[in-house]
């Protein structure tokens, strides 16, 4: 069995990645199947899910993509809890 595929860091980077996009692709099916930051959500997910699997490489240029995607998912994640508090 190949090593790289025992990594469980790896495979929860792959289910994060996948159901952020299932659930982007699912919440912008239809307006009314979910709340309006559902796919905003489901980008966050999608983005924390390369962030783990970009921080499953070695090297530096990983290391900053890894970085780059996690700010971007909180950036998500704070507009979600924005438009919650306004509420």
């Amino acid at each position: 069995m190949n090593p790289g595929l025992a990594n469980p860091v790896l495979w929860l980077g792959i289910l994060t990645f996948v159901s952020g996009g299932l659930l982007f692709r699912f919440a912008r099916g239809e307006p009314r199947r979910g709340p309006s930051w559902l796919p905003r959500l489901g980008l966050a997910m999608g983005a924390l899910g390369l962030a783990t699997l970009a921080m499953t490489q070695q090297g530096l240029p990983w290391a900053i993509s890894s970085i780059c995607l996690s700010v971007i998912a909180i950036a998500y994640l704070v507009s979600i809890l924005i438009e919650l508090l306004k509420r």
